[in-house]
């Protein structure tokens, strides 16, 4: 089917577009007045013993830091492993979440082969106000301190030998977080344009080949 012929379809069938269109003006203003959100994100730094001959430093090997903060990030989300991102930037709201919160570990390599190599563990909260987001931030730094107390308990580790965590920020920033109205409309009235001419096209088709077989079987019977 040519263009011309399509635009003669969407035409012949006006109140079929005009339908669609009355639905994709809807959407275009939930989409366009749709509240933002609030979010913080901040890491959770695994961070070595100190001792008088080994000052404590962010990460390495000799204390595998960065396994530790991994099994601390699987005890924390249990069954419900975050989204495999092939980006560490990739962000909560980024993904449609407007509520909840994500904890991982924050891919170093790529989609193909991703590297865990820091001791740093992301933490993102998004939620309806920022009352929340600070509650839910706060919660959840103590309970990963707390799991990685209980990790070393279970090991045996000496108190002067433990890890320890340190919050960067100290304490999170919440920000506002709304869309671009306009990049939304854009993309609302493109995919609104594109679905009602396609429902279009086939419901005229399936119409016509109605139309058609039942002029056939009148024929038939004549």
């Amino acid at each position: 089917m040519t263009a011309h012929e399509l635009l003669s379809v969407v035409v012949r069938r006006w109140y079929l577009t005009l339908l669609g269109a009355g639905l994709s003006v809807a959407a275009l203003y939930l989409t366009t007045h749709q509240a933002g959100v609030y979010y913080t994100q901040f890491k959770v730094i695994v961070l070595a013993p100190t001792e008088d001959y080994y000052l404590n430093k962010i990460e390495d090997p000799h204390y595998a830091l960065a396994p530790m903060a991994g099994v601390v990030v699987k005890d924390w989300n249990g069954t419900n492993s975050p989204l495999f991102t092939a980006s560490g930037d990739t962000t909560l709201f980024g993904e449609g979440q407007r509520q909840g919160v994500q904890v991982r570990m924050p891919n170093q390599g790529s989609q193909w082969q991703p590297i865990y190599s820091s001791p740093n563990i992301s933490v993102q909260v998004v939620d309806k106000d920022p009352q929340t987001v600070e509650q839910k931030a706060r919660q959840v730094r103590s309970e990963l301190d707390s799991l990685l107390r209980e990790r070393q308990d279970e090991m045996g580790i000496h108190p002067t030998m433990r890890m320890t965590t340190l919050a960067s920020p100290a304490v999170p920033t919440v920000e506002y977080i709304s869309g671009s109205r306009v990049r939304t409309a854009a993309a609302t009235g493109l995919a609104g344009a594109a679905l009602t001419t396609i429902a279009v096209f086939w419901i005229d088709r399936c119409l016509t080949g109605r139309r058609s077989r039942r002029a056939t079987e009148l024929l038939a019977k004549g």
